[in-house]
């Protein structure tokens, strides 16, 4: 497509766009030849990893979402750029996300990228929509070993991604490791987890003003309760009570 042509020929110059500051991507709908720039994130974070763009401010979306949907392809390519480090330095808040059409990606080889780099994940993605990715061991492993690597991570996505009630609290524990300290919005949706495993996650937020201080959502949906529980509701009010207390999170939305 001709976003993704025009893409590539930057990372295949001599020299790309070395002066270049504000890239403007925006289509309007309905034109002849409009293609789909925010499904052209792979060869975008490319372009970006390449080292050809080193004066990149500004990417206007003119209002859009500035967060492009990535491949099985397009998540190497940025696990690749990430241990590299040639991100534009000064580049506006972006994100990437998963494309929804494609096959599911193991999302391990991104956090074994980002603990192994010698500067994590560039201060200018701010958001990560993990969304489907398959989350194994070694990915936990790896996010666990990511202090210092994540600081300037805002949203973090891990719906659907198989996580159970095990894998929820050892998330627990990475965060408490303050892993994330910006992070203001965590959506875990869609998981095999039950109201006991959200009540393990909080609890291993403590002390909550050191482990997600600046967390304002927290999204768990839908839950089921424990065999020996009470009511999901009850459990969740309990929960809610807790990260309400000082120094904790804004809310729990388990809608």
């Amino acid at each position: 497509d001709a976003w993704g042509d025009f893409m590539r020929a930057i990372v295949e110059s001599e020299k790309g766009l070395p002066v270049l500051s504000h890239l403007l991507l925006f289509e309007i709908p309905g034109s002849v030849g409009c293609t789909d720039v925010v499904n052209a994130g792979g060869p975008f974070v490319a372009a970006l990893a390449s080292g050809k763009l080193p004066s990149l401010k500004e990417v206007d979306r003119r209002g859009e979402s500035r967060v492009f949907f990535l491949d099985e392809g397009g998540l190497g390519v940025l696990c690749d750029g990430v241990r590299r480090g040639q991100f534009p330095r000064e580049m506006c808040q972006i994100g990437f996300g998963l494309c929804i059409h494609s096959p599911p990606p193991m999302i391990d080889p991104l956090f074994r990228a980002i603990a192994e780099s010698e500067k994590g994940l560039p201060p200018s993605i701010e958001t990560l929509d993990l969304t489907r990715g398959r989350l194994g061991e070694e990915g936990l492993a790896s996010f666990a070993a990511s202090e210092g690597k994540l600081s300037h991570l805002k949203s973090l996505t891990l719906a659907e991604c198989d996580i159970n009630d095990n894998r929820l609290k050892r998330l627990g524990d990475a965060f408490a490791g303050c892993v994330c300290p910006n992070l203001k919005a965590l959506h875990l949706g869609f998981n095999r987890v039950t109201s006991a495993g959200v009540a393990a996650f909080c609890e291993a937020l403590t002390p909550r003003s050191s482990s997600l201080p600046k967390l304002e959502n927290l999204r768990f949906n839908p839950l089921k309760a424990a065999e020996g529980e009470g009511t999901v509701w009850e459990t969740l009010y309990c929960v809610v009570e807790f990260l309400r207390s000082p120094g904790s999170v804004a809310a729990l939305i388990p809608t």
